[in-house]
């Protein structure tokens, strides 16, 4: 009979491996270039905002991130501990943030278990979480100075085989003047219950998903210019005044990105587009509009990935593999999916289909399920963030849906290769499928709506969420609402431009049919102040009027360039 997977010393042992700060007296570069060669997302600077806010109560605070395999996780967790730790040897102070928490912690203070590459894993749920009570209590007791606030990452939260019957035991093991910080697969796996807190523990209830590098993020970052392949240089000049535009970072720099979210949030629409329009003719030069549009091209074909190999077969194969094993190993058993591959069959479909309408109906037969085996499929698909579906605006009771891959790059593993021909290698070569680019395109842009859509005023549907609309005269694609706000948005993206302007003008705003967060049908007064087509052909008249609003059959229509759209998302 097997027992414990290792004695309380094992465990301990381990945890010194994986914190080689605690016995070293200076630490150098060397021991954290692997993670700080990368410039730091968004997601860091979250996070390290909420850490600052934890840092100065006595509670243990709960924090937690959660994504599919390969997004960054664990190089976030990584990179915070280099942000934080003091070191006269080593600096790594991350974009010159002057949070008080950077290179301020001692190392003796922070603690890191990569719960998945230990022993934990081997135990049962109540032995690992005994097993990580005695490491803590070690760390307190042997290592940390226990009158200061102590820093503690656990990676791959799953290890442990949670259930609601072992979270509250879970949640004993911290002690006040901890700040803590668990990632996991999905939401399900960290969002822990604040009623279950014993005193002194404070479950923050920010669990934040991490999803593939937004655009604006790989130009504040420069990404692409740390690819070979691809001949592409974001000016360090663009790349900073781009973080000033979305954070006021000096007073010669207007923060306009961040002036037309709350435009948006505020259903100011008026200044919403006032800002675009300063942005686009006022701040940018025309070679900088040309080197964005570039850009995002180049983001079409990559997805916000970071590559750490030059291989342009084994990056493609290190992608697909992930994404496999997060959906066979890790969604499937998180969510209790019987049957795996049928995950990654429907993700094909989203792939093969990339934004195209599909009928709830054909999507069973093709699976050879009921109804409602796909709605479970496609709600575990979604809690991982991996396959998004867009329903209609229109209707309540839903037949129809778009699928959508949250990833451009799984569009290219997961499709057929004489479809994506000239996307399986990250250049930019001469030939190219440009059908296949249009997926591309609806499918980022679907992403980037996601995420604009959190900043829609608060109302009765759940925040976030994307719809369309089909018209006699095509679709429109992209619709936000929010509390009777809406904003819709027609793609005209070559070779499809024909139908945008037609859909958008036709959209009937009080067609809206939506429920509030208990599911009843509730009734607005929808208010749709402005329409949008996104293009990647920016009309030449209105450029040299110096502004985004045309007139199409006698109605306003204003066009914003693909890429402008990606940036303010």
């Amino acid at each position: 009979m097997l027992g414990t997977a290792g004695s309380a010393e094992d465990y301990i042992s381990d945890a010194e491996h994986h914190n080689p700060w605690w016995s070293k007296s200076t630490l150098a570069s060397a021991d954290f270039d692997e993670v700080t060669k990368y410039s730091p997302r968004s997601d860091f600077f979250r996070l390290l905002n909420d850490f600052e806010e934890s840092a100065a109560t006595t509670e243990a605070n709960i924090h937690a991130i959660y994504g599919q395999t390969g997004i960054g996780k664990t190089t976030l967790i990584q990179q915070f501990i280099a942000g934080l730790i003091e070191s006269t040897q080593f600096e790594w102070d991350p974009e010159s943030r002057s949070e008080d928490l950077v290179q301020s912690v001692s190392p003796s203070q922070i603690l890191y278990i990569p719960l998945e590459e230990s022993l934990y894993n081997l135990d049962s749920p109540q032995d690992a979480i005994l097993a990580l009570s005695n490491v803590l209590d070690y760390f307190r007791s042997h290592i940390a100075n226990p009158t200061e606030q102590r820093f503690i990452f656990l990676d791959d939260i799953g290890a442990l085989r949670l259930d609601e019957n072992l979270e509250e035991q879970f949640l004993e093991i911290f002690e006040p003047g901890s700040v803590v910080l668990v990632a996991g697969h999905t939401k399900s796996q960290v969002d822990f219950d604040s009623n279950l807190s014993p005193d002194g523990i404070d479950v923050r209830n920010k669990v934040f998903p991490m999803l593939t590098m937004k655009f604006i993020d790989t130009i504040k970052k420069r990404t692409f210019d740390k690819i070979t392949d691809i001949s592409l240089s974001i000016d360090t000049n663009l790349s900073e005044r781009v973080r000033g535009y979305q954070t006021r970072i000096d007073t010669d720099t207007p923060p306009l990105i961040k002036q037309a979210k709350t435009h948006l949030k505020n259903r100011e629409m008026d200044g919403f587009l006032e800002s675009l329009e300063q942005l686009y003719f006022d701040e940018l030069t025309e070679s900088e509009r040309q080197t964005l549009h570039q850009a995002a091209e180049v983001y079409l074909r990559h997805g916000g990935i970071l590559y750490r190999t030059p291989d342009t077969i084994v990056r493609n194969e290190l992608v697909k593999s992930r994404f496999l094993l997060y959906l066979y190993k890790e969604l499937a058993h998180i969510e209790r999916v019987q049957e795996p591959a049928n995950l990654h069959r429907l993700s094909s479909i989203a792939a093969t289909e990339a934004g195209e309408e599909l009928q709830y109906t054909e999507i069973a037969d093709q699976i050879g399920v009921d109804r409602r085996t796909i709605d479970s499929y496609l709600q575990t698909l979604e809690a991982g963030k991996a396959v998004s579906e867009a329903n209609e605006y229109s209707i309540r009771q839903h037949r129809r849906t778009r699928l959508y891959l949250r990833n451009p790059r799984h569009l290219v593993t997961l499709s057929q290769k004489q479809e994506h021909f000239g996307y399986e290698t990250f250049g930019s070569p001469a030939q190219l499928n440009h059908e296949f680019q249009h997926k591309l395109a609806k499918s980022v842009l679907y992403d980037h709506a996601r995420r604009l859509a959190w900043r829609m005023p608060d109302g009765p549907t759940e925040s976030g969420t994307v719809e369309y609309e089909t018209t006699e005269s095509g679709v429109v694609d992209y619709i936000l609402e929010g509390d009777g706000l809406v904003v819709p948005f027609a793609l005209s993206y070559h070779p499809y431009t024909a139908e945008a302007e037609h859909a958008v003008v036709e959209f009937d705003p009080s067609d809206g049919n939506h429920s509030d967060k208990t599911g009843d049908a509730v009734d607005l007064d929808y208010d749709c102040p402005a329409r949008f087509v996104l293009t990647d052909s920016f009309p030449r008249e209105l450029k040299s009027r110096e502004t985004f609003s045309g007139e199409f059959n006698g109605e306003t229509v204003h066009y914003l360039p693909y890429w402008l759209f990606l940036l303010i998302s």
